[in-house]
């Protein structure tokens, strides 16, 4: 039987606006490494990260900030160096989630397939 209703009242409880604006923040592969490494990491600093992730540590820095504009993750100085942290159970619960998806084509679907 079809829940039209039901389903319509648990999409409107889910806030489509802010899970698109968190997927497409995960669509930029970098994101995505930076989040998946402070997931399992317990803080990292951005020289770290960017060796991991094979970038500058400017454009690291900047995927780093807009992760953090978007309470994706959050940080901390010390003396001059700052560290970076998931501090957010449901982010981590994303990207382990996200471990579940290596059925998934690489590059995504495109809208002719």
């Amino acid at each position: 039987m079809i829940n039209t209703e039901e389903t319509l009242q648990l999409l409107s409880k889910v806030e489509p606006e802010k899970m698109s604006a968190f997927f497409k923040l995960m669509s930029e592969e970098i994101r995505f490494k930076l989040t998946f490494l402070l997931a399992h990491e317990k803080e990292m600093c951005v020289s770290d990260l960017a060796k991991l992730v094979d970038a500058s540590v400017t454009s690291t820095s900047h995927h780093l900030q807009i992760l953090k504009k978007n309470n994706v993750i959050d940080n901390r100085r010390v003396g001059k160096q700052i560290f970076y942290f998931v501090n957010n159970e449901r982010v981590r619960y994303f990207i382990n989630t996200g471990l579940d998806f290596h059925h998934l084509k690489q590059g995504g679907v495109t809208s002719n397939e």
